[in-house]
């Protein structure tokens, strides 16, 4: 009986532990791939929200695969709805501040500014769905794997 007793008191200790230190505000509590594993995969735009107004419906971000591998490389491919012309654009990535937060730096189109740095909240990382909010509060980006 006392076997029992101890071996619900270690359960219920690392359920308790497991579920209130959950890094990312959307979840997983736990997951058995690394976040640099969760993170690698060809990605596409769920929802795209700019100042409370949701873009993902646009004929560009509906093109849009954002390929993440593990080492930090990136690459994003699109359609521009103007030309037809499909464009691709390189830049990189990395964890932050206790892996809270993702920096994302992307080489520009335009060559007037060579680089773009963001840095993003990651709401959610899961195998199936990366949440990020940009640091001004003014983007949230739901990402689901592209097919």
């Amino acid at each position: 009986m006392k076997f029992i007793n101890i071996l619900l008191l270690v359960i219920f200790t690392i359920t308790i532990g497991a579920t209130s230190c959950k890094k990312y505000e959307e979840g997983p509590g736990f997951s058995l791939r690394s976040k640099k594993q969760r993170i690698a995969n060809t990605w596409k735009y769920e929802n795209y929200i700019l100042n409370g107004v949701e873009l993902a419906g646009n004929p560009q971000y509906q093109t849009t695969k954002v390929f993440m591998a593990a080492n930090g490389e990136m690459n994003t491919t699109y359609i521009n709805n103007i030309t037809g012309e499909a464009n691709s654009v390189n830049g990189k990535w990395e964890l932050v501040d206790n892996d809270t937060k993702i920096r994302v730096t992307q080489n520009n189109v335009v060559q007037v500014i060579p680089e773009t740095t963001i840095m993003y909240n990651i709401l959610k990382l899961q195998n199936d769905a990366m949440w990020l909010r940009s640091g001004d509060l003014t983007t949230d980006i739901h990402f689901v794997p592209s097919k």
